[in-house]
């Protein structure tokens, strides 16, 4: 059987916004507190099970912090400090009721312990952070949904690279073998309003595009109008092939209609289907690609209220494996605490998995701050 062991109750944050794996196994924790309108951001040490909380960047304290929405992402550079950017969009209150945000960027002084060289990206303002991607040279590509920049971390500088072509909206960005990035979105058209003549746009099917780091040019591979596959999450995988998790709306009851697996093939830019999670599945799960060509899915559960389908009362987590090797599923077993509701997962050394904060509304603080690892050294065959 796979172990689940708590093994912290200290950490600050309940909605895990983002967590990353330093060099020295130490994580970087950010995410707001169990009080909406107060954020924390923390160091937790996987050797002594214990969690420093940071002084915040004066951007954050300045916010009211409203929802678990915004984006953020962090790296460590090859100095050893930390690049933290953080996405306002849909976060603070007054900036959600306007619709747009800024994305501020800040560097963690490690050997200090303080954070400096503040800055607001204001080019980058009304667009969503997708992800940041070191790069070999030390530098960092940061993709936005719109467009890709380039940071310096000697001059603590961005350049504007490109902007993604009008027909496109990017929400997955990773680095892949060589210098491409693989851009994984969807199609979007753009239309005048009949009644109101204002300009208008719409989402629709999929797409996937390479960003070449040596050219600065992007070429779309592939672009769908499947709008039956409503896209929840994607992940691509180090062979430059791409997984999907999402809903078929045709689907003729819950069960066919939520947890859909698709993987788009790169070497013959197709999509396969792969069947269903086999266990309990909500909106909210997160894959991570582990050893041996598999994939780790981590989600929330519904609870089953016994007419064949699930209500809105959240469950446990669930951890299962698809080997992609034979393209089958099995379940390592239902997490015995609390839900983890809107947890951050992160692999760690040795072949475990860490599930960081998360909780139901009415949980207790010792509930919400807790880090759960499983260890799939001792998973279920």
């Amino acid at each position: 059987n796979s172990k689940y062991t708590t093994i912290n109750h200290t950490i600050n944050c309940y909605q895990t916004l983002h967590a990353t794996l330093l060099n020295d196994e130490k994580i970087f924790i950010a995410g707001p507190m169990r009080q909406h309108n107060k954020f924390s951001i923390e160091i937790y040490d996987t050797k002594t099970q214990k969690s420093s909380q940071l002084k915040n960047p004066s951007f954050i304290n300045n916010l009211s912090i409203a929802s678990q929405f915004a984006g953020s992402a962090s790296v460590q550079l090859d100095n050893g400090n930390i690049l933290f950017l953080f996405d306002t969009h849909s976060l603070d209150l007054k900036i959600a009721e306007e619709k747009f945000g800024d994305i501020f960027s800040v560097i963690y002084d490690v050997k200090n312990n303080n954070f400096i060289k503040e800055t607001k990206i204001s080019a980058l303002k009304s667009e969503h952070l997708v992800n940041i991607i070191k790069l070999e040279n030390g530098n960092v590509m940061v993709s936005t949904s719109r467009d890709m920049y380039l940071y310096n971390p000697d001059t603590n500088t961005y350049q504007h690279i490109l902007n993604y072509p009008k027909n496109i909206i990017v929400n997955q960005a990773n680095k892949v073998s060589g210098n491409k990035i693989y851009l994984c979105g969807k199609n979007v058209k753009h239309f005048v309003d009949p009644k109101t003549q204002k300009n208008k746009f719409k989402y629709y099917g999929r797409t996937v595009s390479i960003f070449d780091i040596k050219t600065n040019k992007i070429e779309n591979i592939y672009s769908d109008d499947d709008n039956e596959f409503s896209v929840y999450d994607t992940l691509v995988l180090d062979n430059g092939n791409v997984v999907y998790i999402g809903k078929n709306k045709k689907g003729k009851n819950y069960i066919e209609r939520n947890g859909c697996i698709q993987i788009f093939n790169n070497k013959n830019k197709i999509f396969q289907k792969l069947g269903h999670t086999i266990h309990e599945r909500s909106m909210q799960l997160q894959m991570l690609e582990i050893k041996d060509n598999k994939v780790l899915f981590i989600s929330n559960n519904m609870k089953e209220n016994g007419e064949g389908y699930f209500n809105s009362e959240l469950k446990h987590n669930s951890c299962e494996i698809l080997d992609l090797n034979t393209n089958k599923f099995h379940l390592t077993e239902v997490c015995i605490p609390k839900v983890k509701y809107r947890s951050t997962n992160i692999l760690l050394p040795n072949n475990k998995v860490a599930i960081i904060g998360g909780g139901y509304p009415t949980a207790k603080i010792k509930e919400l701050s807790e880090i759960i690892t499983i260890d799939l050294n001792k998973e279920n065959k």
